[in-house]
C-alpha cells in the first residue's frame, strides 16, 4: 500500500493579478491526487476558491488555456493536461499580449 505523501502531489500555486484578487493572498499549497495534471490542480483550485469558480471553468472551456488564463510550471507556459510533479511551481496568470 503507498505512503499517503506518495498518494498527492505536494505543489505551490502563485496567483496574479485578477487572480490574486479573487484569492486574496499571494499563493497557497496544494495537494493534489496522483497522477495530478494541470487541469486536476485547477479543478481542485475551482472547487476550494468560489471567486475563482467561474474564470476556472471559462478558461477550461475555451479552446485550452490562453485566452482568458495562462498556466506557466517552473516558468513554462503549460497546457491542462501537463503532468504536475512534486514540488513544482504553478503561477495563474492573466493572458499575455505582445505590442
Amino acid at each position: 500500500m503507498p505512503d499517503s505523501d506518495e498518494a498527492v502531489v505536494r505543489v505551490k500555486v502563485v496567483f496574479h493579478a485578477e487572480f490574486r484578487r479573487a484569492v486574496g493572498v499571494k499563493e497557497v499549497e496544494l495537494e493534489v491526487p496522483r497522477p495530478a495534471t494541470v487541469r486536476d490542480a485547477l479543478a481542485m483550485i475551482a472547487g476550494r476558491v468560489p471567486a475563482l469558480k467561474a474564470m476556472i471553468n471559462h478558461a477550461i472551456s475555451q479552446a485550452g488555456l490562453g485566452s482568458h488564463m495562462v498556466i506557466s510550471i517552473n516558468g513554462q507556459i503549460a497546457s491542462p493536461n501537463t503532468s504536475v510533479q512534486p514540488g513544482d511551481e504553478l503561477r495563474l496568470l492573466p493572458p499575455i499580449s505582445g505590442g
